[in-house]
C-alpha cells in the first residue's frame, strides 16, 4: 500500500503482491556456461615475456538456479539462489596438466614464473593452488537489488533492478589501497561501486512514442526518460543521444562495464518482438590519480593497457579475442523495446594475470575466458509480449475508425436534435394553412 507503483501491468508486478509469479522464472533462469582454459605450451628461456598459449577444448556446463527463500521488502528484492552445475567433462580429464602463470612472481625473482596444476583443481573437483570456476560444489548466492518504483523520480535508472549488495561485497575495498579494513566511503577510500543488473533497461518506451497520437490515454510514470537511452537516428525520431550508455554490474567477477544502445536489433529466438541491442563498449577502470595529483593512492588501472580492468589482486578482466579472425568478442543484451525486459543476452569475459616478465612493462598472461548465455526463455503466454509489436498501430487504427463513426453518429444526432427542437413540420403546416386562408397578392 505504501508503494503506488505496486500494480500488475502485462502480468508483471512491481511488488510482492503476486508472490513473484512472473519474475521468479526470470531471476532464476538457467545459463549455459562455456569455459575455455589457456595452457602455456612453450616459453623462451632467454626472454620470459615470450611464450605461447593454446586453448583447451571448451568445457560446457549448465548453471542451474533454484530459489532458496527469495523475499521482498519496501524498495528492494532479496534474491537467494542455490547454484548447481551439470557438465560434459569426462573424469579422465581431471588429471590433465595445465601450465599457467604463477601468482606473485617478480622480474628476475626466485623460482619459475610458470606453475603447473590440473584441470580438476582449476574447476573445483580437487583442492589446489588455483581455482578458476567451481563447477563441482553447490553454492549459495545472495544479492539485493532495488525494486522498480516508477514513481520515484530520484532513483532514475537505479529503479531498474540496481545491485545494492551481493555475496562478494567483501572484495569492494580491494579496488582502492586507501580503504584498509573498513570498507566505507571516505575522502580517500572509494570502494567499488555497483550497477544495473541488465534485467531491465531504460530504453523502455512504455508506448510513450505513441503518446502524441493517443494523448488522452492512461500513461505510467517511469523514473527515466526513454529518449535519453535510445540511439539517435533509429526508427524512433524522439531519440536524441548518439552515445546512450549504462553501467552493467557483473557480481560473478565484480566488474562494471559500459553498455551502449546500438539501435533496433533482431533475435532468432524471439522474431515477433521489437528488440533493441545493447553492446559492451568498455570496462569501467579505476584511474584516479593517474594523470592528476591525488592525495591518495593511484587507481588500480594506472599504467594498465586500456583493454584491461582490475578485478582482483594481480587479475584483470578484458574482452576475449575470436580464434577465427582475432576480433574482440563483446557481450550483448537484447531487450524488448516497450517494457525494457531482457529476453536474450551473451556475456563474455577473459581473465588474465598481470606478471612482471620483462624489465620495462608488464605482461598479461591469459588464464581463461567464459561465455554465458541463457537457456530457452519460456515466456508465460498470458503476458503476450509479441502483441506489443503491433499494439500501438492497431489501437490508433481502431481509434480513427471509432472516431469517424462517432463523428457520423454525432452529426446525425445533432441534426435530429435541432430538427426536433425547431418544430419544422409544425411551422411548415402553419405556413401552408396561412397561405391558403390568406392569399398573398402582388
Amino acid at each position: 500500500m505504501l508503494d503506488t507503483g505496486c500494480v500488475e501491468w502485462l502480468g508483471f508486478s512491481t511488488c510482492e503482491a503476486v508472490q513473484f509469479q512472473d519474475w521468479m522464472p526470470i531471476w532464476m533462469q538457467n545459463e549455459l556456461v562455456t569455459i575455455r582454459i589457456f595452457n602455456v605450451t612453450s616459453t623462451d628461456q632467454n626472454d620470459l615475456s615470450i611464450f605461447q598459449t593454446a586453448e583447451l577444448s571448451p568445457i560446457v556446463a549448465e548453471r542451474m538456479n533454484s530459489d532458496r527463500g527469495t523475499s521482498a521488502q519496501m524498495g528492494a528484492i532479496n534474491i537467494k539462489r542455490r547454484v548447481t552445475y551439470s557438465h560434459n567433462l569426462e573424469s579422465s580429464r581431471f588429471n590433465d596438466v595445465i601450465r599457467t602463470g604463477s601468482s606473485g612472481y617478480t622480474f628476475k625473482g626466485a623460482g619459475s614464473p610458470w606453475t603447473t596444476t590440473t584441470l580438476g583443481q582449476l574447476l573445483g573437483f580437487s583442492s589446489g593452488a588455483a581455482l578458476y570456476l567451481d563447477i563441482h560444489s553447490k553454492q549459495n548466492r545472495d544479492a539485493t537489488m532495488s525494486s522498480p518504483s516508477p514513481v520515484n523520480k530520484m532513483l532514475h535508472t537505479r529503479s531498474l533492478y540496481y545491485y545494492l549488495s551481493g555475496s562478494a561485497d567483501y572484495r569492494r575495498c580491494s579496488f582502492d589501497d586507501d580503504c584498509g579494513s573498513q570498507c566505507t566511503w571516505t575522502s580517500r577510500c572509494d570502494p567499488l561501486g555497483s550497477g544495473n543488473s541488465g534485467l531491465l533497461l531504460p530504453s523502455a518506451t512504455f508506448l510513450y512514442n505513441w503518446k502524441s497520437m493517443l494523448e488522452l490515454g492512461h500513461w505510467p510514470i517511469p523514473a527515466w526518460h526513454y529518449p535519453n537511452w535510445c540511439l539517435k537516428g533509429s526508427s524512433d525520431g524522439a531519440c536524441w543521444r548518439e552515445d546512450p550508455e549504462i553501467i552493467i554490474f557483473d557480481p560473478e567477477i565484480s566488474s562494471r562495464a559500459f553498455f551502449a544502445n546500438t539501435g533496433d536489433g533482431t533475435t532468432e529466438k524471439f522474431p515477433d518482438l521489437d528488440i533493441q541491442l545493447w553492446k559492451h563498449v568498455r570496462y569501467a577502470r579505476r584511474e584516479e590519480g593517474c594523470l592528476t595529483v591525488s592525495f591518495g593512492s593511484q587507481g588500480k588501472d594506472c599504467g594498465v593497457p586500456a583493454g584491461y580492468a582490475f578485478v582482483a589482486d594481480g587479475l584483470f578482466v578484458s574482452s576475449p579475442l575470436s580464434s577465427k579472425d582475432g576480433a574482440s568478442l563483446r557481450s550483448e543484451i537484447h531487450s524488448e523495446k516497450t517494457t525494457g525486459l531482457r529476453f536474450h543476452y551473451l556475456n563474455v569475459y577473459q581473465i588474465s594475470r598481470r606478471m612482471k616478465l620483462k624489465e620495462n612493462g608488464d605482461t598479461f598472461v591469459p588464464l581463461f575466458w567464459v561465455q554465458e548465455q541463457p537457456t530457452v526463455f519460456k515466456v508465460n503466454e498470458v503476458l503476450q509480449f509479441s502483441a506489443l509489436k503491433g499494439y500501438p498501430g492497431e489501437m490508433l487504427t481502431l481509434m480513427l475508425i471509432n472516431f469517424f463513426l462517432y463523428m457520423c453518429l454525432f452529426g446525425l444526432t445533432c441534426a435530429l436534435f435541432f430538427y426536433g427542437m425547431s418544430c419544422v413540420d409544425f411551422i411548415r403546416a402553419q405556413d401552408a394553412a396561412y397561405k391558403e386562408k390568406y392569399p398573398q397578392y402582388f
